[in-house]
């Protein structure tokens, strides 16, 4: 719902071009926001961000003037012009602000060094002394993107970071970066693509090196903190990611019925540090974890693997899994 104080500047603009029906985004504004006994009125109204875009504010600005221009030199009452000037007042208002806020991003430059271990940690999930040791062992490049762009490495590595370790819009982080949303958008994308073309075998392979030097550091870990077992050094899950609906016949393979929409799965081991022992997938949503864990052949995975010096380790997992020595 949409409280008009005053005049709404969007359905009085509408207004001139028809009304719809009573009660949906389209329906004629009253003239004025309150009612003769003084309360508020309320008008139901689809809001689109595009509708508040520059691009659409500089548009509108533009058709706003040259119909101002246009009713005044044909002499029009000044009542009669005063939604349209409101109109034109409230979009000029907005375009600064807009505008305002787009001198403020590009005038900032990212500094990883303005930032303590505290707030670093929350926002990239590592040290400040210890991102660009981690971009050099990735081998991330420095690269000129679309648009000339220059990012660094180390840029580049806190963009991805800031992105995976909190659910967070580009425009909320176009302050930290001093860039566009769109801009943050391709230079994230564009460095996922590497990484998982350079790095993606580390994810779909089991990492045996791993296990075999830390197995016992992960069940020391796994017991002080309240493990009923002493040999646990992983857990074992299948997650999905939502996808919008597919098309080319793919709807009903893709749609999951316990989370009621479209998905697509993984399967992951994961170590009590965070680390990805394995990946598998993607599978199609419909699919059950046990029938995930057996396509990826992991129950032989685990089998071998989990025997660390002659020692049986074993991974956690919820009730889908069948009780194996190693689950």
């Amino acid at each position: 719902m949409i409280f008009n104080g005053g005049l709404s500047c969007e359905f009085q603009h509408r207004q001139s071009r028809g009304s719809g029906h009573d009660g949906v985004a389209f329906a004629r504004a009253p003239r004025s926001g309150w009612t003769p006994r003084g309360h508020m009125t309320a008008t139901a109204a689809i809001v689109d961000i595009k509708d508040y875009s520059m691009r659409q504010l500089l548009r509108k600005r533009r058709r706003l003037r040259r119909e101002l221009i246009a009713r005044l030199s044909k002499g029009e009452d000044a009542v009669l012009i005063a939604p349209a000037l409101l109109c034109f007042l409230h979009v000029r208002r907005d375009l600064g602000n807009a505008m305002q806020r787009v001198r403020a991003v590009s005038a900032t430059l990212f500094n990883l060094g303005m930032f303590s271990t505290e707030q670093a940690l929350s926002l990239f999930r590592f040290k400040p002394g210890d991102a660009g040791h981690v971009a050099a062992l990735l081998r991330i490049d420095d690269e000129t993107f679309p648009g000339r762009h220059r990012v660094s490495s180390l840029e580049r590595l806190c963009i991805v970071l800031r992105r995976l370790s909190s659910p967070a819009r580009w425009v909320d982080v176009e302050a930290v970066f001093g860039r566009c949303s769109s801009a943050l958008c391709s230079i994230f994308y564009e460095t996922i693509e590497a990484l998982a073309e350079r790095w993606g075998d580390a994810l779909c392979s089991w990492r045996g090196d791993l296990m075999n030097e830390r197995a016992a550091t992960y069940a020391r870990c796994v017991q002080d903190k309240g493990g009923a077992m002493d040999n646990c050094v992983g857990f074992i899950d299948g997650t999905g990611i939502f996808v919008s609906r597919p098309g080319r016949g793919q709807q009903r393979s893709d749609f999951s019925g316990q989370k009621k929409t479209h998905m697509i799965k993984f399967q992951s081991i994961v170590t009590p540090d965070g680390l990805f022992l394995h990946l598998a997938g993607p599978m199609e949503g419909r699919r059950h974890d046990v029938t995930l864990y057996r396509d990826a052949g992991t129950d032989a995975m685990l089998e071998a693997g989990l025997l660390v010096q002659g020692v049986r380790s074993c991974v956690f997992g919820d009730n889908p899994y069948l009780l194996r020595t190693w689950v």
